[in-house]
């Protein structure tokens, strides 16, 4: 399916075991931390920093989401050996 957000909505309807194919990770941990450091610009000066805060938030709260369905899966497949670090910080599979 790839949609990891129905992954625990399927195995808790249908009992059925769940095996992921991930291309490319929705959210990653270092995406995060090149907010949180200010790498990210942002139009308005003034705002920048009030924006960074509430992207940090956002991140973290879709990161949290991300880990707890993606551990749902009984199986993971990744392209490649970077989306593949990425699962396994996420996912720990």
């Amino acid at each position: 399916m790839g949609i990891a957000y129905a992954y625990p909505v399927l195995k808790l309807l249908y009992g059925c075991k769940i095996y992921s194919y991930t291309h490319y990770p929705i959210v990653r941990s270092d995406m995060v931390e090149t907010v949180r450091k200010g790498e990210v610009q942002f139009n308005n000066k003034n705002d920048g920093a009030l924006k960074r805060h509430i992207k940090v938030i956002y991140y973290q709260i879709l990161t949290l989401l991300y880990k707890y369905m993606g551990r749902t899966c009984d199986e993971v497949a990744s392209n490649s050996r970077w989306t593949r670090g990425h699962m396994d910080d996420l996912w720990n599979k």
